[in-house]
């Protein structure tokens, strides 16, 4: 029953009578295979129709797919490896892969495909991270179609705990791809829930399309992006939202460019802001925001700055904006209606262009603290 592949023995689960064919449910095939001590090889269509606990590696270049809404495959076991599959949820309901308390998870040169749908009534996720899960990696993914309705948020990447027991740390996502997430009351690509715990999240040289809320929520510190490419093809919330301070954006690179003009209301209101900032103690340094469209009466915001009461007034502290280029905007930087105010901000060598008749800073009153724009802070052309 076991196969001998460059050097490793696995199982496949045609020795346990799957078919492989993409229709007939190969579940319980797949559970006895998941039992025996080698790691797994898929190598056809797999249909399952229960969830899964995987406790050992799996590898091949087959397909699973998801027979019905809430099947999930769960990780609870350190050290499991993940390489080369698609997983195709086929449009129902759930979260399909979910880690929980497990450790030295490796999850490379997979495709998650079709999660949720316009009609969901619960939260849809692609891998959810929970549990005190640690030392996560997540390399050369595609997360393509995860939709939700008005009443469900959704994410490819989630990261969630409500208690510092329970903080999820060190995750590290690189070279991914993530396209085509809406519409949902909150449609991220990547999501980090752990309020004010430091999460160690590193998200790198990736690329987000249709994203329909944001590319990056960051509610959690110690957040960082670095080298990641996001298209604003539709209207959405932004591209980074740093919602509880502690983190840094580094060489990214946002353009806006929509590719349904005619149906974006012009009375719409604010349309876009690249970097949300709440609380602080954030640098953006060496970002190139280039809007290539804009539409009469809307706002392109470079960087708004909100605000949570629970935190500090409603301040928000020592930000640094650095060697960033700004293009095509309309606003430099606007506040929330109830930030409370801005301390020690200090922007230099960041240049900005609007082609419209804007106004470079709208902060609606609000108190500026030792804010420092040097000699060569703003450069408007």
């Amino acid at each position: 029953a076991n196969v001998s592949l460059y050097g490793k023995s696995y199982v496949r689960p045609e020795a346990f009578g799957a078919i492989g064919d993409g229709v007939t449910d190969d579940t319980k095939a797949i559970q006895k295979a998941i039992l025996t001590e080698c790691p797994l090889l898929l190598e056809n269509q797999y249909r399952i129709t229960q969830s899964l606990n995987l406790c050992n590696d799996i590898y091949g270049s087959g397909t699973i797919i998801f027979g019905k809404n809430d099947v999930s495959i769960y990780c609870t076991n350190d050290g499991v490896s993940i390489e080369g599959l698609t997983f195709d949820f086929q449009f129902h309901e759930g979260k399909l892969l979910r880690i929980k308390g497990a450790k030295d998870i490796n999850i490379s040169q997979c495709n998650f495909l079709n999660v949720g749908n316009h009609q969901a009534e619960q939260s849809i996720g692609i891998i959810l991270i929970t549990g005190a899960s640690s030392n996560i990696r997540i390399e050369k993914c595609r997360f393509v179609k995860c939709y939700a309705s008005d009443k469900s948020s959704s994410a490819g990447v989630w990261v969630n705990f409500s208690n510092p027991e329970d903080r999820c740390h060190h995750i590290y996502i690189d070279r991914c791809y993530f396209d085509d997430f809406q519409p949902g009351k909150d449609a991220d690509a990547i999501k980090v829930l752990g309020q004010n715990e430091n999460v160690y999240m590193y998200v790198s040289n990736c690329e987000f399309r249709r994203c329909n809320k944001r590319a990056l929520k960051f509610q959690a510190r110690e957040c960082y992006s670095k080298n990641n490419v996001i298209y604003v093809t539709r209207p959405m919330y932004c591209a980074i939202d740093f919602q509880r301070g502690n983190g840094i954006s580094k060489n990214d690179q946002i353009i806006i460019d929509y590719d349904g003009i005619s149906e974006i209301n012009p009375n719409s209101g604010l349309l876009y802001r690249a970097v949300c900032i709440a609380q602080g103690n954030v640098k953006v340094i060496n970002m190139d925001v280039k809007s290539i469209n804009y539409i009469d009466n809307t706002h392109q915001v470079a960087v708004c700055f909100q605000t949570f009461k629970d935190y500090d007034n409603g301040c928000v502290k020592d930000v640094r904006l650095k060697r960033c280029h700004f293009d095509g905007m309309s606003s430099f930087i606007s506040a929330f209606p109830d930030l409370g105010s801005i301390h020690n901000l200090k922007v230099k060598n960041t240049v900005y262009h609007s082609r419209i008749k804007s106004y470079d800073i709208i902060l609606r009153d609000k108190i500026m603290y030792d804010t420092t724009i040097s000699n060569k802070g703003i450069r408007r052309y």
